[in-house]
């Protein structure tokens, strides 16, 4: 019962995703999507069951009891219609966030009927721009095809946003201060005083904001996570803040201001959520515990957005955080995580892609530390920059513009060597989950066999039935 004992929130954390994978596959009613998790969770516990446990059974008990309660909250939201057709009369509304969609641009509209989504063919609107309107809002579609294609329903509604929306009679509104003008000044201000691609990588890792070009290229380089503010860029902050504030209390403020600041993009949450975590067990004198933590973060987030599961930023984070959590240190362990991560991440990769380059096996080797150090420097520029320090801003500005361009050169000189493709197939999928479950076996102590035996069973689920 080593689940149960070491990592009791990822027991509630497979069910939960086992029940959300069938009702997507089958539209389970609520006693068939109950019956699924709780059908998972008392087979892990026949599966890992030892007669030397102690309290063992009330633990599965609770766990059963949470997963009923979470269950409830959960299915009601994801199997509630979408939101019908509205009109909209003087309402005041707050643009939350713009951003490119295809060669238009979209905005998101926060008011008091709701978040809606407005199409623009050119950026009218900015962060924070404050507006009386009019408007009559229509349901998104929903994509009826399991097996591939863009839901947009799902896309939308993971961020809280429950329709499309045409507005009219638009009167601008007073200027007042608030977080996503904040983000918008902030833009603003990179833009007019950094170097291009300096100002483009701090837009990505402080507000989550992706330059079309940049994003484009690193994802012919297959590194295009480094554009998405995730627990690469949390870890960066906190791991900074630690080296000069040592109260936890100041921490967490620092590790939330700066989650708000990015947007709250779930793979931060994700992120955010863990390391808050390991700062309480800090606090507390308890050794984090990686696994359950991430799970726990995965649990959260799904309870308060339950559409989160349908988005593909979250389901990587987990999936990455997992695999880190579960691999094992050595001295040649940052040689393989990369391939590894890879690996266990083909499967919603290339299904949501169609295909992943080769060389991001290669530059993901290096690539994370590389920008580890290239975000620092750009940071510390824009800072003196801001402070308006003579001489030294420009030198820190033209070293970090330099840092960004050699990686260009690098990351091309290897997509010259390595064009290739790789296509998603079901074996590279079935293969990339069979090694998720057996690290997550091994961590927990699982014999080779029966991690060998979990993660060949998970291999047959995937391709026979999921």
């Amino acid at each position: 019962m080593r689940f149960l004992q070491k990592a009791p929130a990822l027991v509630i954390f497979i069910s939960l995703i086992s029940g959300l994978i069938l009702y997507d596959k089958f539209n389970l009613s609520f006693a068939g999507f109950l019956s699924v998790m709780i059908f998972v969770a008392v087979g892990i516990n026949f599966f890992t069951y030892e007669r030397d446990q102690k309290n063992i059974f009330k633990i599965l008990f609770a766990v059963i009891f949470l997963i009923i309660i979470i269950s409830i909250r959960i299915y009601f939201v994801i199997s509630s219609p979408n939101p019908e057709a509205k009109i909209i009369k003087n309402e005041i509304g707050i643009f939350t966030l713009i951003r490119s969609w295809g060669r238009n641009y979209v905005g998101v509209l926060n008011s008091e009927s709701g978040n809606f989504v407005i199409k623009m063919p050119f950026a009218n609107y900015v962060e924070g721009m404050r507006i009386k309107f009019n408007g009559i809002s229509r349901p998104f579609k929903n994509n009826n095809n399991k097996n591939s294609g863009f839901d947009e329903a799902k896309y939308w509604r993971a961020k809280n946003v429950e329709g499309w929306i045409n507005i009219y009679n638009v009167e601008d509104l007073p200027e007042k201060f608030n977080l996503y003008r904040m983000r918008y000044l902030i833009s603003r201000w990179l833009n007019i005083n950094l170097p291009d691609l300096c100002a483009s990588y701090l837009k990505a890792a402080l507000l989550g904001e992706r330059d079309l070009n940049l994003n484009n290229n690193h994802r012919k380089w297959g590194t295009s996570h480094l554009l998405a503010v995730s627990g690469f860029h949390v870890g960066i902050i906190i791991l900074c803040a630690g080296y000069f504030i040592k109260n936890n209390l100041i921490l967490s403020f620092i590790l939330w201001a700066y989650i708000l600041l990015t947007g709250c993009a779930p793979s931060a949450l994700r992120a955010g959520i863990m390391l808050q975590a390991g700062i309480l067990s800090r606090s507390i004198w308890r050794k984090p515990s990686g696994l359950n933590n991430v799970s726990l973060a995965g649990i959260i987030l799904l309870i308060h957005s339950p559409f989160i599961y349908w988005d593909i930023g979250w389901r990587l984070s987990i999936l990455a955080a997992v695999t880190l959590t579960s691999f094992g240190n050595n001295k040649f362990s940052w040689l393989l995580i990369s391939p590894i991560i890879s690996i266990t991440t083909f499967d919603q990769v290339a299904f949501t892609f169609g295909k992943i380059p080769a060389v991001g096996i290669i530059l993901n080797l290096f690539a994370p530390l590389y920008f580890s150090f290239g975000f620092s420097i750009a940071s510390i520029s824009a800072l003196i920059k801001f402070l308006k320090v003579p001489f030294i801003a420009d030198i820190f500005l033209i070293s970090s513009e330099g840092i960004f361009k050699l990686y260009e050169i690098i990351a091309n000189y290897f997509l010259n060597l390595i064009p290739f493709e790789i296509d998603y197939n079901n074996f590279l999928a079935m293969f990339g989950n069979g090694i998720l479950i057996f690290l997550v076996c091994n961590k927990l102590g699982f014999s080779r066999w029966r991690a060998f035996f979990m993660s060949t069973f998970v291999c047959f689920l995937n391709y026979y039935i999921i």
